[in-house]
């Protein structure tokens, strides 16, 4: 983990899972989000922050420690709760270097969903929660 900013203000946390599952290359998934960690960290240097940005890189986040409480995420999220830290909030970089225009190329677990934004791999989501409210916001690469 590296932090710009100073210690006093809310954070932003930046991560990326750096483990692969099984015998994947792990190119995609997860190199991808460890580039823009390290890209972001260049691009951070010297800069004056509103907030506090951590940039923190996660092990044990696929399987068979996926959904578990040795994941790397979750026991940081549990330091940051223990801690009483002020996190504004968090942004996963994951498979970010991922792009297929190919039709059939992205899958949802919700059927709805391909309905409301295609099937091909050729954007980025951002995700959010509010309270009990969820905004998904799709944009075309």
């Amino acid at each position: 983990m590296c932090s710009f900013g100073t210690d006093n203000k809310k954070r932003i946390i930046i991560g990326a899972h750096d483990d692969v599952c099984d015998q994947q290359e792990g190119a995609d998934d997860n190199a991808s989000g460890v580039i823009g960690l390290l890209e972001l960290s260049r691009l951070l240097k010297g800069q004056k922050l509103n907030y506090r940005i951590d940039l923190v890189a996660y092990s044990l986040e696929e399987p068979p420690y996926f959904k578990t409480e040795y994941m790397g995420s979750y026991i940081h999220a549990k330091s940051l709760v223990e801690s009483k830290a002020d996190v504004y909030g968090m942004v996963s970089l994951e498979m970010i270097g991922y792009f297929k225009d190919e039709k059939k190329s992205q899958s949802y677990p919700i059927k709805p969903l391909s309905i409301l934004y295609g099937n091909k791999g050729n954007f980025i989501t951002l995700v959010k929660k509010n309270s009990e409210t969820t905004v998904n916001i799709l944009t075309k690469t």
